[in-house]
């Protein structure tokens, strides 16, 4: 359905653009380019509010201007004749609607063919993106590849690529660019030295912290922030970039304990996920290794609250306890299912008092 969304929104903007830029003057002497809402499905039209994107000053003194601004909007599609170019996509491993509409974006908004690479744990979707992208394939615009690590070094330094994108862990990113680990690698960061020459962009995930805004909260009110904030570590057997890692709630908050209360709760309910992520197993094992932590249920459990042989599956939900509040350390890209909990001291009066 993303993915799908995400073609009608492309359709509509190269239709909007084939016959104006959609900029307008806002306040003088400023100008904005209304993003939001593109439709009464939106969020910001479900609350009954547009986001237009920031005015753009026409001062001097910042540079901008109305005919500035409208060269910015959809560049590629202003040029006679555009030189295009050849981008590598390190596809995403996690989600599905992510290589795909990572390619639509090189090819419509920067202009450029793109070459495709799937990971080992989206390899079965490949086949399914060359159908569906068939017209772009046939035209020479799309191609999607398969392999290990070997075939991403060997496209990444191939001289017919021009940029990279790449969705994945910090340790990939930073084999590209800066190469093996070792006193080279060390030389070159320091000196700012890339061993890739190229551009680059990068999604590398994140520690994503949760700050619970401190209450007062109804019974329900309270369970409903628990059960969203469990569902936001489990969604996806927590293999989400942007998963809740970090729980930040306020020392003083006289809600806090019966909060955590209904957090345990919410995890314990949850029906078991699989660990389907590449290491996700050996990397849960180490971090736990040594640490006191906490088991919401185990998943014999669950397995047999959902009628289901657990197996060798693995990937309980659990929260981990980490002595004095510390909020996780490892700031990489982390993918497994756990979160942790910390405190700020504070009086537990709510931001809005």
């Amino acid at each position: 359905m993303t993915t799908m969304r995400n073609l009608r929104l492309l359709v509509e903007s190269l239709q909007a653009i084939a016959k104006s830029a959609a900029l307008r003057w806002a306040r003088a002497p400023a100008f904005a380019a209304t993003v939001e809402p593109r439709s009464m499905s939106s969020p910001s039209a479900m609350r009954r509010r547009s986001s237009p994107a920031s005015p753009l000053s026409s001062s001097s003194r910042k540079g901008w201007d109305e005919r500035a601004a409208r060269e910015r909007q959809a560049a590629f599609y202003q040029r006679r004749d555009p030189e295009g170019g050849l981008s590598l996509i390190l596809g995403a491993g996690n989600v599905a609607s992510i290589p795909p509409m990572d390619a639509l974006y090189k090819m419509f908004v920067d202009g450029n063919v793109c070459i495709l690479k799937m990971t080992r744990s989206t390899s079965t979707l490949g086949p399914i993106f060359e159908r569906a992208f068939t017209p772009f394939i046939d035209r020479d615009y799309l191609r999607v590849t398969y392999g290990a690590g070997d075939v991403g070094k060997y496209l990444s330094e191939h001289p017919d690529v021009d940029d990279i994108h790449i969705t994945g862990s910090n340790f990939t990113h930073d084999l590209i660019v800066w190469g093996p680990p070792g006193p080279e690698r060390d030389r070159r960061i320091a000196e700012n030295d890339p061993v890739l020459k190229k551009t680059i962009t990068s999604e590398l995930g994140n520690v994503s912290p949760v700050a619970i805004v401190p209450g007062p909260y109804t019974d329900a009110e309270l369970w409903f922030v628990a059960s969203n904030v469990a569902s936001m570590v489990q969604n996806n057997g927590s293999f989400n970039c942007n998963a809740a890692k970090v729980i930040i709630v306020g020392e003083k908050w006289p809600q806090r304990e019966a909060f955590r209360v209904l957090l345990r709760k919410a995890f314990s309910e949850m029906p078991l996920r699989k660990a389907y992520y590449p290491g996700a197993k050996d990397r849960y094992t180490k971090l736990l290794a040594g640490r006191t932590y906490e088991t919401f249920g185990t998943a014999t459990d669950q397995a047999a609250r959902l009628g289901l042989r657990p197996g060798g599956r693995f990937g309980q939900p659990r929260r981990e306890a980490v002595p004095g509040g510390a909020l996780l350390r490892d700031a990489h890209r982390d993918l497994a299912p756990r979160e942790r909990c910390g405190r700020l001291p504070g009086s537990g009066h709510s931001v809005h008092e």
